[in-house]
């Protein structure tokens, strides 16, 4: 007997529709499995019914039945003493001569994919069924049951990859298809083949579950997509699905960048021969996936060194030597035009800005309320509404629509008809990070309007970056130099129509030098052996190294202690970051450490929280600014900085922090730190370090140098 499977959804319409036959002696013998039978047909498959005797019940009009008969084929006059001597005929023979002479029953067969014989009637005639149409898949009566649940589960896998692979700014909600990811994974034999398009459909699924961090999800649709080669090959997708693979295994172990030079390189000429064929969903489709795994996360962003700030144009080459790399990073062609230069400030006009605060928003606050007090300008902050755009990761959708506005065709829209509009406003575009935001402004931005870009350290080590439409960008914001150098490394020639500038971080307005907000050296002697750090629960800010830092100070010496300011870690799909995590819990509760380490959690004061702290601690692999640090020395704390090895090429910390603040190991911070643990000569360096950064550390200036560049 049939089972009917938890999910009403499963009888939704096929998206591959094949033609079923049922044979059966008695018709009746349909009837255990009518109701499904009758799914068939209402999915969309073409059905058929051949019996020799009975009544069939249950089964609806969609299903066509026929009573085969010898009868059929033989002259008017001699169908009734034909049909008498079939009457007389052991039903197993009646059957096998049927099966040969019936004309009707013999074209059903020829013209059928998959036959059931519903009892043991129709399972006498295979053999001569099989004659008819060796290619057609036969099950007999103790498989129908099995098959007809297994077809249900297969049509609605099917029809949930279609789905996703093809409106990819529907939200992700896979409830219902993991189930049937897990039905079929587990099930052994299949009975059905899987779908022929399996494998181009579930790549975009796994690439989708893979950058929301769904990687057991990922990994359960891949495992059965490498099981059904076995029926149906993985043919052009082979490469993307290894890419696939590359991707997952990024998350558990380290890979040396090197080792995807010929994978990415394999997937770019599988979307190249896609983009030849004009399957511009292949295209996207492929071309996103190898994207995504060249600027994977595990290999740039909480590392020690990056390929992307060593050897930019190496590590790039398999995207920018493919045609489809090419047409994603060269101008788009669409709405250039000559820039117009707007009215002068202080003509009558205000300037029409629109900001784009982008995937991290609360950077920009600060120069959003600065525009927002300027009589000169008209402001608008525009926040993106389309889920698609948060997070850095770019994802098929942006690829696939900064590929059809590059070389035509039908294009879906991922701003609203408002957006678009107050896009259409503005004198002037600023966009806060070179994300998906700054992606679609560029190629939508129009005819007159300048594009300021402000770019972050995250920036460089993504891919949005790279498929701005660079020629409609007018000035280059950079928050430190050695981004800037980074920055321009990565662009080369797209770069050179740029304004470049390096302005700050805003910070709040610094005290004035003569004021008494420079704490004292009473003051500074407070809290004499307190660390800080802020925003401290990151791989990429190494805590560990904190802790390494605060365990060999009291080898030295009792009393100090470490104040960590934010929240604590958050969950990870990565092995790699939940190891780092383990290892930092194991190292806090050893018994040297265990007491000397204070949680503030997350905060709005952070000045507050960093009152009395008397050293302020960077043990980041990688900052642009470091707004936290900047932050602990306007409160009072002296910067222990570490010369950040991800951007240490460029001398990305010596470049912001006095040279007597910047440290490589644990037994350097030890020293400088060990060496102002008396409150004069921290008071003093203090001082030092307040007096030469007093231009950084004062966000006035940054505010004026923005303002300047966005109004020029």
């Amino acid at each position: 007997m049939y089972t009917k499977p938890e999910f009403a959804a499963l009888d939704g319409r096929a998206v591959h529709r094949a033609t079923w036959l049922f044979v059966a002696g008695r018709a009746e013998a349909i009837e255990t499995v009518a109701p499904w039978v009758t799914k068939l047909a209402t999915a969309g498959h073409r059905v058929r019914f051949a019996y020799l005797e009975g009544q069939a019940s249950g089964v609806d009009s969609p299903v066509r039945r026929r009573r085969a008969t010898l009868s059929r084929d033989v002259p008017r006059r001699a169908r009734r003493a034909a049909g008498a001597l079939e009457a007389l005929l052991p039903d197993g023979l009646r059957m096998q001569l049927v099966s040969r002479r019936d004309s009707w029953f013999v074209a059903a067969v020829s013209g059928a994919e998959r036959v059931l014989l519903l009892d043991e009637v129709a399972k006498g005639a295979q053999r001569s069924l099989r004659a008819h149409n060796p290619s057609a898949r036969l099950w007999g009566p103790s498989e129908v049951a099995a098959v007809l649940e297994e077809e249900r589960w297969w049509r609605y896998l099917d029809h949930r990859l279609h789905q996703m692979s093809t409106n990819l700014l529907r939200p992700l909600r896979t409830n219902g298809l993991m189930e049937a990811v897990r039905w079929l994974g587990h099930r052994e034999p299949w009975l059905l083949p899987p779908p022929s398009d399996l494998h181009r459909h579930a790549r975009s699924a796994m690439h989708r579950l893979t950058l929301r961090g769904r990687l057991d999800d990922a990994r359960e649709i891949l495992e059965l997509c490498r099981r059904a080669e076995r029926d149906v090959p993985v043919g052009d997708e082979e490469a993307t699905f290894r890419a696939v693979e590359m991707h997952l295994r990024l998350h558990d172990e380290l890979v040396e960048p090197g080792e995807l030079d010929e994978l990415l390189t394999t997937v770019f000429s599988s979307a190249d021969a896609a983009l030849e064929a004009r399957a511009m969903r292949d295209c996207a489709g492929r071309a996103s996936i190898a994207i995504d795994l060249m600027f994977h996360p595990r290999l740039h962003t909480d590392v020690p060194s990056t390929p992307l700030v060593e050897s930019p144009q190496r590590f790039t080459a398999p995207l920018r030597q493919s045609r489809v790399g090419e047409l994603l990073t060269s101008p788009t062609g669409s709405n250039v035009a000559v820039h117009d230069t707007p009215p002068p400030v202080g003509e009558g006009r205000a300037v029409k800005v629109t900001y784009l605060p982008g995937s991290y928003p609360w950077h920009a606050s600060r120069v959003i309320s600065a525009l927002d007090a300027d009589p000169r300008v008209d402001l608008s902050v525009l926040q993106l509404k389309e889920p698609a755009f948060q997070a850095m990761a770019l994802g098929e959708f942006f690829v696939s629509y900064r590929l059809r506005r590059a070389v035509g065709g039908d294009l879906r829209e991922p701003a609203s008809p408002e957006e678009l509009a107050e896009l259409a406003r503005a004198d002037v575009v600023v966009a806060d990070w070179a994300d998906k935001g700054a992606l679609w402004a560029s190629v939508n931005l129009p005819p007159g309007a300048r594009l300021v870009l402000r770019v972050h350290s995250a920036d460089v080590l993504s891919a949005g970056i790279h498929l701005v439409d660079w020629s409609r960008v007018d000035d280059l914001i950079c928050v430190s130099e050695h981004l800037r150098q980074i920055v321009l490394a990565l662009l080369g020639d797209r770069a050179q129509h740029l304004n470049v500038h390096v302005v700050p971080n805003l910070l709040a307005p610094f005290p004035a030098e003569d004021s008494n907000a420079t704490p004292s050296r009473a003051a500074v002697a407070v809290g004499g052996r307190t660390l800080a750090m802020v925003g401290w629960a990151q791989k990429v800010k190494d805590p560990i190294m904190a802790l390494d830092i605060l365990a060999s100070l009291l080898e030295r010496e009792p009393g100090w202690r470490l104040r960590l300011i934010g929240s604590d870690f958050g969950p990870s799909s990565s092995a790699l970051v939940n190891d780092y995590i383990r290892a930092f819990r194991r190292r806090s509760v050893e018994p040297d450490l265990l007491d000397a380490i204070d949680y503030v959690g997350q905060t709005s004061d952070v000045p507050g929280a960093l009152a009395g702290s008397a050293f302020i601690l960077s043990t980041s692999l990688r900052e642009s600014f470091h707004i936290g640090a900047m932050e602990g020395i306007v409160a009072g704390a002296v910067p222990v900085v570490r010369e950040w090895p991800a951007f240490a090429r460029y001398q990305g910390a010596s470049g912001l922090f006095p040279k007597s603040a910047i440290f490589e190991t644990v037994d350097d911070a030890v020293d400088i730190i060990w060496s102002l643990r008396d409150p004069d000569a921290r008071h003093s360096a203090l001082l030092s370090t307040q007096g030469s950064m007093r231009s950084v550390l004062d966000g006035r200036n940054a505010t004026r140098q923005i303002l300047d560049v966005i109004l020029r």
